[in-house]
């Protein structure tokens, strides 16, 4: 965190020392740490445009918010996708940001140019490319973060695992944000109630990402925050059903 901050102020002080600036900064996933740095960081861009995710400020304490609302008092806008308007607010509240700053902005994803790039593969072709040929597949969640409530999806898969098709798997996509204690406390939920699954824990290339969610008949996402994630709308663009709590 230290090194990002000097770097930053490094940057700031060549920048201005060549009497160049960019005509933006744009601060996506939103540090408290910025907050020591201001000035540097108006020295780099003549308009500053900061776009939080649910998971900054959601899960944030209340020191970082502290920090945050420093950034957002120098920024010249701050953007929230237009079909979020509750987040919006959360923004607006926490932040404590003018309404005139706030603008609708939505955020494209790389997965999503690339199931539009392969419209003619289909669900049975993909589970194909990925060994679950056959498997009606459930996908729990998208990172091993534990704010994705994987434990709370399988005690609830438990209740009504009877309704369940016969060939049904879950995958557990746990290739970042892990935590090997975590890993280990969700896997031993699956083998103690003896549900069919696969935990995916290596890289995925974007092909191998695309095969699952063409794959996939049911994304399950139940996290604290993000109810807005890209995945969501990557797994929606594929005609999956998706579950999305509240």
């Amino acid at each position: 965190m230290f090194d990002i901050v000097m770097a930053i102020k490094k940057m700031g002080g060549q920048i201005k020392k060549r009497g160049m600036k960019y005509d933006i900064v744009h601060i996506s996933f939103l540090l408290g740490i910025y907050s020591y740095c201001l000035d540097d960081i108006k020295n780099i861009g003549s308009k500053i445009i900061l776009t939080p995710w649910g998971s900054d400020i959601l899960r944030a304490d209340r020191r970082k918010i502290k920090r945050l609302v420093r950034l957002a008092k120098v920024a010249d806008y701050v953007s929230c996708g237009s079909n979020a308007p509750r987040f919006r607010e959360e923004i607006i509240r926490l932040l404590k940001v003018s309404e005139k700053k706030m603008i609708a902005a939505g955020f494209g994803t790389e997965m999503i140019d690339l199931i539009n790039l392969h419209p003619g593969l289909t669900r049975d072709t993909a589970k194909k490319q990925i060994g679950l040929e056959g498997r009606y597949v459930i996908v729990c969640g998208y990172n091993a973060n534990p704010h994705q409530q994987h434990l709370k999806i399988i005690e609830s898969i438990v209740k009504i695992k009877w309704q369940l098709p016969e060939n049904y798997i879950l995958i557990f996509p746990m290739t970042y944000g892990r935590d090997e204690e975590y890993l280990g406390i969700v896997k031993d939920c699956l083998d103690r109630h003896e549900l069919s699954y696969k935990m995916l824990n290596n890289y995925l290339s974007n092909n191998d990402l695309l095969y699952i969610r063409k794959g996939t008949d049911l994304f399950i996402h139940a996290q604290t925050t993000d109810a807005n994630s890209g995945t969501v709308a990557e797994y929606l663009l594929c005609d999956t059903k998706v579950v999305n709590g509240d």
